[in-house]
């Protein structure tokens, strides 16, 4: 069994923290799920993009979210389940459908059943992205730049 530090902070601590104002601890919550949550997608999803996407899309749902986390609750239960959600419902849902491992579209279209759609929604998501705050550009550049390959 691996003992933590008495300075390491549980997860539930650092989002106490961070919904407390320490809105840079969140690097640290990206840093202890980001390879755990792109493997738990991967066996969801079909491509290992998908997967980093899925992750992706968890932290920025989760720190959007976390005034909603019951403190009394395990966050890694949390934070897993929006990961199956997402991996389920969301975007991993569409690629994972939609397309081999290769990344070609299985129904041979061009764009897929749902490919202008995704279209629509990725250009939606740009212009909401640009209108963010500051600090939420600053946590989907992190983990944009930081995005990890296994």
């Amino acid at each position: 069994m691996v003992r933590k530090s008495s300075t390491e902070k549980t997860d539930e601590e650092i989002v106490r923290l961070i919904i407390a104002g320490d809105v840079e601890l969140f690097a640290q919550i990206i840093d202890r799920y980001q390879t755990k949550l792109i493997a738990y997608a991967r066996r969801i999803v079909f491509s290992q993009q998908a997967a980093g996407d899925v992750a992706q899309n968890v932290f920025i749902k989760s720190y959007q979210n976390l005034q909603s986390f019951k403190m009394n609750k395990k966050f890694s239960s949390w934070i897993y389940r929006i990961a199956h959600n997402e991996a389920e419902f969301g975007n991993g849902f569409e690629q994972r459908r939609g397309q081999s491992e290769d990344g070609v579209l299985q129904d041979g279209s061009g764009m897929g059943r749902h490919g202008m759609r995704n279209l629509d929604e990725q250009i939606s998501n740009r212009i909401i992205y640009l209108k963010r705050a500051p600090g939420e550009r600053a946590l989907f550049n992190y983990l944009s730049y930081n995005k990890t390959v296994i």
